[in-house]
């Protein structure tokens, strides 16, 4: 017993999982792929822009290496998803139907469609076009 007390935690119950279990299951599947890749740095539209409602949204951010796509979630005030969205480029263009506060962020996939942690999010308001 002296043996197992050596092991951390995690290192224990992955390894009676694999006893118990097979390989499969000692994998953790929500630790895998967010450590691998980097965080994508948002470019566009600036934080707290202000935006009128009839506009077309370009929303950009730099590439990750390794990456083969990019997940994009815009929410309102209420935190609630707008939109999301998987896309291979490092843009996605929207236009956001109500005035209001959103936040957005992006996130890398890998080939493997593991997925990274998520970017800082960014703030933007739009606005009732002005008549």
């Amino acid at each position: 017993m002296r043996f197992l007390r050596s092991f951390s935690p995690p290192v224990l119950r992955a390894l009676i999982l694999f006893l118990l279990f097979g390989c499969d299951s000692a994998i953790d599947p929500d630790r895998l792929g967010e450590a691998s890749l980097e965080i994508p740095r948002l470019v566009a539209p600036v934080n707290d822009v202000r935006m009128s409602v009839d506009e077309e949204i370009v929303f950009s951010w730099t590439p990750v290496e390794a990456a083969v796509g990019y997940e994009i979630e815009i929410l309102d005030e209420q935190a609630d998803p707008v939109t999301a969205g998987i896309t291979g480029a490092t843009g996605f263009v929207f236009r956001l139907g109500a005035a209001g506060a959103y936040t957005w962020r992006v996130r890398a996939i890998d080939r493997f469609e593991r997925k990274g942690a998520w970017s800082r999010s960014r703030r933007l308001r739009v606005a009732a076009p002005v008549e």
